[in-house]
């Protein structure tokens, strides 16, 4: 991965019904950009994220069905600050706004970013 490459790699397979790509070998490489959702939510706890992150996989694996290929990544929440980020790989901004939309899963801003895995790095 080159260093401000604004992509992360992934198998170019197609997701199980949770929407997660990749759970045996990767017979090709596509790249698939990376965004970050910012989430200001007042009184956000760990029980609402995950319900919330529930719903929004249903909404990515329908969507997924309809080869609009998203992948819901991970989730960070800052208590202190009620403060969610979360990471997708998906064809476009729009399709991960679209995805969030139809979970209901606010938002406040989503932006292409570079998730740099320590592995990435000698």
């Amino acid at each position: 991965m080159e260093v401000g490459h604004l992509t992360s790699r992934r198998c170019s397979e197609p997701p199980d019904e949770a929407g997660a790509f990749g759970g045996g070998p990767c017979t090709g490489r596509v790249n698939v950009p990376t965004y970050i959702v910012e989430r200001y939510w007042p009184g956000v706890t760990r029980d609402r994220l995950a319900q919330a992150i529930i719903r929004s996989r249903e909404i990515i694996a329908l969507m997924n069905e309809t080869d609009v290929r998203i992948r819901y990544l991970r989730s960070t929440l800052v208590p202190g600050d009620e403060v969610v980020f979360s990471l997708y790989e998906g064809p476009s901004a729009e399709a991960i706004r679209e995805a969030n939309e139809r979970s209901r899963f606010h938002f406040d801003r989503i932006a292409e970013a570079v998730d740099l895995a320590a592995e990435a790095w000698p």
